[in-house]
């Protein structure tokens, strides 16, 4: 049977449609600045362990030789440390070690440094 008059069609307005496309770019904008802060925070704790774990090789080198300076290194990793066994470097993390027993971690991606000194003080300028 041949319908006569105004048909009514099904579907999405443009305006409809617009909308939310925009409401989906909104959620991905927060999503990946959320998952950006939560990498970032990521990096800053790989740093801040992979440096402790060195200066407590440093530490148990200097009880084993106490007559003498930690030798002075910088690592770059992956790497282990091969003058004190204990530590290991994680990707993209730099770890340098004085001859006064102060260590200092960082990372390609992130800004500043964790510096723990060798009589157990830090600074943490760390930032992403």
């Amino acid at each position: 049977m041949l319908k006569i008059g105004p048909q009514k069609e099904k579907g999405f307005t443009l305006v409809e449609l617009l909308t939310v496309v925009a409401v989906i770019g909104i959620l991905a904008a927060i999503a990946f600045a959320q998952f950006q802060g939560s990498r970032g925070k990521g990096l800053m704790a790989t740093v801040r362990s992979d440096t402790k774990n060195a200066s407590t090789s440093v530490q148990a080198w200097t009880a084993d030789n106490p007559e003498s300076f930690p030798p002075a290194v910088q690592y770059t990793g992956p790497a282990v440390m091969t003058e004190y066994p204990l530590a290991r470097v994680s990707p993209q993390v730099t770890i340098h070690i004085t001859s006064n027993g102060e260590v200092t971690g960082s990372h390609d991606q992130l800004h500043g440094t964790y510096t723990i000194r060798a009589d157990g003080t830090v600074a943490d300028s760390l930032s992403y």
